[in-house]
């Protein structure tokens, strides 16, 4: 909950003791209905040349 709550993943990764944030990233973070709709936004504005979403939606992506 704290990755999609948009807590920076070395400070997940350290809280819960793991050797790397690879590993907490691999094994907490999955996609969220929210993050697959804001990267499909993000890519048809790239292709259609449209103003991208904002920075902030699209960090919430990688939680």
């Amino acid at each position: 909950m704290s990755l999609a709550a948009g807590v920076d993943i070395k400070i997940v990764q350290e809280t819960l003791g793991h050797t790397s944030s690879a590993f907490t990233r691999d094994t907490y973070t999955s996609i969220s209905p929210e993050a697959a709709a804001a990267a499909a936004e993000a890519t048809a504005a790239f292709l259609t040349g449209s103003p991208a979403p904002s920075p902030a939606v699209c960090s919430r992506m990688a939680s």
